[in-house]
């Protein structure tokens, strides 16, 4: 099979999902091509399978946060049952690593606050019924 058409049935792959995302420099190391020729050559599944990659990675990060947000929340509460001290460097301490990744300090800092403020909220309302 030619290179050419090597290169298009993994684009194709890709686009059909049989294999998964992967971006585009990869795909061009993989056959020892350059992405300049990928485009050139095969310039619509390229972007199909960059537009597929990219959505990917979105998703992706997107479930990141969610569960990061969730082990926050679950953190900030067992802080806060426990009278221990909550900010973003004990919350930092406590929420698994792989969760972290690619996550800023002044977006942790700011996820604790609100986390704290919701809970804290929470809380009041159940003392006052």
């Amino acid at each position: 099979m030619g290179l050419e058409i090597e290169i298009k049935q993994y684009l194709n792959d890709i686009i059909d999902g049989k294999v998964p995302p992967v971006n585009h420099e990869d795909i061009a190391k993989k056959f020892g091509v350059n992405v300049s020729y990928l485009f050139r050559k095969h310039r619509i599944q390229s972007q199909l399978a960059t537009a597929i990659y990219q959505e990917s990675k979105r998703r992706t990060r997107e479930q990141q946060i969610h569960c990061l947000e969730y082990q926050i929340e679950r953190t900030v509460s067992t802080l806060l049952s426990k009278n221990r001290e909550v900010s973003s460097i004990s919350v930092d301490k406590l929420v698994p690593y792989e969760l972290m990744d690619g996550i800023r300090p002044e977006e942790l800092s700011i996820k604790v606050e609100k986390t704290l403020l919701a809970q804290r909220t929470k809380r009041k309302r159940r003392k006052r019924q």
